[in-house]
């Protein structure tokens, strides 16, 4: 892989991670952020275990954090959050 390709998908990575993170704090999009942040944990997890070992995904908690995500993605109801200052605004 030519080396800027790969400085491309480190910045693109750390981008998503940044914003993911920060619709994931105010609670927007949630069921669909939480989504995206769990698939992006599990490629991050995938890869750390290919080059890295399977203990060092442990060490990081790569497994609890994806996990963690798609368990938020089956909750119904966000009493503190953007989505629900939103749903409120149009009753």
């Amino acid at each position: 892989m030519p080396e800027t390709f790969g400085n491309i998908l480190a910045i693109g990575a750390t981008l998503l991670e940044v914003v993911l993170a920060i619709l994931l704090l105010i609670g927007y999009k949630l069921r669909f952020t939480a989504f995206v942040a769990g698939i992006l944990l599990i490629c991050f997890g995938v890869v750390m275990t290919l080059s890295l070992g399977i203990k060092s995904t442990f060490d990081y908690s790569v497994w609890v954090g994806a996990a963690a995500c798609f368990l938020l993605r089956t909750a119904d109801n966000f009493p503190i959050s953007i989505d629900r200052y939103i749903e409120l605004r149009k009753k």
